[in-house]
């Protein structure tokens, strides 16, 4: 892509303090207006204001995510550290003052009711207490990206990246795999000391901001954050105790016949990605060509999906090349004003830049469908409904994989289904470790690393790290996800979506073209409605009704161990 990509050429820094004025003036004005219209017409302009300054603190965060080393980029991503507690603190301002207008029932008519149970989320997330906290936790943050990013893995006689190691877990070849482990396993180690340090702070600082706001540590106000409206932890306890019951065994199955099919007595960590004993098939092509392929194949899908694919090719909103010093990891983000969405990721070479074209852009095409709707919260949904609609692209795109690997498109889709399923326990296993880590913050970090191997024996009976992966082999696995010490209870949206995005599946199966229409609804009502209430729209089961796992584990069956 560009040097300076179009998105990026406008940018200017916000005036905060401007920015602030504008906003306690319009609560000002919607509690003094007089009618409904122009209640209504105050909360119009607020979403104006808010869609700039969104707009421009994405645009630093690309910026910045594309190459952490550069000045500029490192001195706007400290710009806006240093403001997350300002921007946190007039966001509770603009949802105190919807909550409390006198024209609240009429502004619901407007907009809908999913704008005040947002609000409602929003509303108690801040005091200026917590403002110091705040800005430490971002910066702590984004510590951890630029230590994670640094090219300092010894692997074959170079030095990559740790994302960079994740184009050898898939090869054929068990010693580069192994190898590839290993470095990975030498880069922890070797930062294992700042990388405690750094989740030692963000857990106390993040158990000290749910106390200052007079809640019963993080866990709660974890739950605010992720505007988790129609749920809550109890749901999501036995939404994890129904997976192990229901899933996990079919995944040891899963684990054994793997075993058999690579001629190995174990499945150790390193052999986890491979299904084939060639290995992973691999997409042919440049970036640009698969790309291009991308594009053909959405047009074929839906005219609506394809021009979606053309905007995003013209307008170098696909940054996919691996460079040094690009931040690892990949995210969908949107420019408000423009109405653009951004995808962010690093091609590897491997199966995982089908999920770059599938997944990330499942959430680029949600985002576009949802683009006009009128306030900037419905752009995107919550995130545990976001990841519906990027893994259910990742399965409606399979009739389309011959595209991309030829006659290896059956290999690609049967381990990407294995694999997406073996990683269900995983993504619980997370979850369910970090709501043991802020029920006790005052873990120490050999605690934390105990927590991680007792949970994983549960989730995860197979997992072997074996005698070469000394360091990993302690529990210590966890810090190699940025959710974990970033976006603090962002990850069992990726399984309630993944059991979701198995139910389209099934029903891609009886009727692609229902399939993909019930699909195409739910990324057109963005965040306008609830997690639960966008499944209606697509005719899809609530992943916490009781037999929706069971049958889940069924259809696994069907496809992968009959």
């Amino acid at each position: 892509m560009s040097e300076t990509p179009a998105f990026a050429r406008d940018y200017t820094r916000p005036d905060l303090g401007a920015v602030r004025t504008q906003v306690n003036d319009m609560a000002q004005r919607l509690e003094a207006a007089t009618s409904a219209e122009a209640a209504i017409e105050v909360v119009r302009a607020w979403n104006q204001v808010r869609s700039r300054v969104d707009t421009g603190f994405n645009i630093a965060e690309v910026r910045y995510h594309q190459d952490t080393s550069r000045d500029w980029a490192k001195g706007e991503k400290a710009f806006w550290d240093e403001a997350a507690p300002a921007l946190r603190e007039l966001d509770v301002i603009h949802a105190r003052a919807l909550i409390d207008s006198r024209h609240r029932e009429a502004i619901e008519r407007a907009f809908g009711p999913q704008i005040f149970r947002l609000k409602a989320c929003t509303a108690t997330t801040f005091a200026p207490e917590i403002a110091d906290a705040l800005a430490e936790e971002a910066k702590l943050v984004t510590r951890y990206i630029e230590l994670t990013s640094k090219k300092e893995c010894d692997f074959h006689g170079e030095k990559i990246t740790m994302p960079a190691l994740r184009g050898y877990f898939g090869v054929a070849d068990r010693q580069t795999r192994l190898d590839a482990h290993r470095s990975r396993d030498r880069f922890l180690a070797a930062n294992a000391a700042e990388l405690d340090q750094i989740f030692d702070r963000l857990v106390s600082l993040r158990d000290g901001m749910g106390r200052a706001l007079e809640m019963d540590g993080f866990t709660p106000l974890g739950y605010q954050l992720m505007t988790r409206v129609d749920y809550d932890a109890g749901d999501v306890a036995r939404f994890r105790d129904a997976l192990r019951e229901q899933l996990v065994p079919a995944c040891q199955e899963i684990v054994r016949r793997q075993a058999k099919a690579l001629g190995i007595d174990q499945v150790m960590l390193y052999d986890e990605p491979v299904f084939d004993p060639r290995g992973n098939p691999q997409p042919t092509g440049t970036p640009r060509e698969i790309l291009e392929t991308a594009r053909g194949m959405y047009h074929d899908m839906d005219p609506r999906i394809g021009a979606f694919m053309d905007h995003m090719l013209e307008h170098d909103l696909l940054d996919v090349e691996p460079r040094d010093g690009k931040a690892p990891g990949g995210f969908c983000t949107i420019f408000a004003d423009l109405g653009w969405p951004f995808v962010f990721a690093q091609f590897t070479g491997t199966t995982d830049d089908l999920q770059v074209v599938t997944h990330e852009c499942g959430h680029a095409y949600q985002v576009w469908s949802a683009r006009k709707l009128p306030l900037i919260e419905y752009h995107f949904p919550t995130y545990e409904a976001c990841e519906v609609h990027s893994m259910g692209m990742e399965l409606l795109t399979f009739p389309w994989m011959d595209r991309f690997f030829g006659d290896q498109a059956e290999r690609y889709r049967h381990g990407h289904l294995a694999l997406e399923v073996i990683h269900l326990p995983y993504i619980t296993l997370v979850d369910h470790f970090q709501h043991r880590v802020y029920e006790q913050p005052a873990m120490t970090p050999a605690q934390r690393n105990g927590t991680w191997l007792e949970l994983e024996s549960q989730y995860m009976p197979w997992r072997r790290y074996g005698d070469q992966l000394p360091y990993l082999a302690t529990g210590t696995l966890w810090q190699r996800q940025r959710h974990i010490y970033g976006l603090p209870f962002y990850y069992i949206d990726y399984a309630l979506a993944q059991v979701c995005a198995l139910q389209i599946h099934m029903k891609a199966e009886r009727d692609r073209d229902l399939a993909l229409r019930d699909y195409m609804k739910m990324c057109e009502v963005g965040g306008s409605v609830s997690f639960t209430e966008m499944l209606e729209v697509g005719g899809l089961r609530s992943p916490f009704e009781p037999e929706v796992l069971a049958d889940v584990a069924n259809h696994v069956r069907r496809v992968l161990l009959s």
